[in-house]
């Protein structure tokens, strides 16, 4: 076998062996919130703690159905709403909510 293909070999056989073993640096979830106090918040059951920094996004839709960014405070969060949320080392770091027009 020549240079190139003992090299295309050990490549393949790199990406084969690590290809399950990494790991996700933060996840996002979707589900309603229930609860939500000051430093934590409780969706669908399962406990989460806020950043220091998290960051609320609005996505309010349009009437012809565009989706608008907009910049949120945690005050447009409340019980009940469905919210996307990204956890990273299980601290909530961006809270999603879509909000009609």
């Amino acid at each position: 076998m020549n240079r190139l293909g003992r090299y295309l070999m050990l490549c393949i056989l790199f990406v084969a062996l690590t290809a399950g073993s990494s790991v996700a640096a933060h996840m996002y979830y979707i589900g309603v919130l229930s609860a939500f106090s000051n430093n934590q918040m409780i969706v669908d059951g399962n406990v989460y703690y806020l950043s220091p920094a998290v960051k609320v996004i609005l996505r309010v839709v349009g009437r012809n159905g565009a989706i608008h960014e907009q910049k949120g405070r945690l005050f447009d969060v409340s019980v009940g709403n469905k919210l996307t949320i990204k956890v990273v080392n299980g601290e909530i770091t961006e809270i999603e909510k879509i909000v009609s027009r």
